[in-house]
């Protein structure tokens, strides 16, 4: 499960190929995510860290590789990704 944010980044072109792109968070964010131990080993088994590489173009390769190995967390249930957010539109709830 990872978070969703607002933009498709760092390659905006694969925006179309996302098919809930209606929604408010449609776009996978690599900053945070959970998942069982086999399905992360799985589609890391070939990678070879490199710091110059943008590990969120890599694990959007791998949504759109393994599908349904994925899930987006679209209304933010798990996680907030903060990016161009519009900050006024956020409600506080207190119990």
């Amino acid at each position: 499960m990872f978070g969703c944010e607002s933009q498709c980044h760092p390659d905006a072109n694969l925006a179309e190929h996302y098919t809930n792109r209606h929604l408010e968070f449609p776009f996978l964010n690599s900053g945070m995510f959970i998942g069982y131990a086999w399905a992360l080993r799985h589609c890391l088994a070939e990678y070879e860290y490199n710091d110059a590489h943008d590990d969120q173009r890599y694990w959007t390769q791998q949504y759109f590789k393994h599908p349904g190995l994925f899930g987006l967390d679209y209304e933010n249930r798990l996680f907030l990704n903060a990016e161009d957010m519009e900050w006024d539109k956020l409600v506080w709830k207190t119990q």
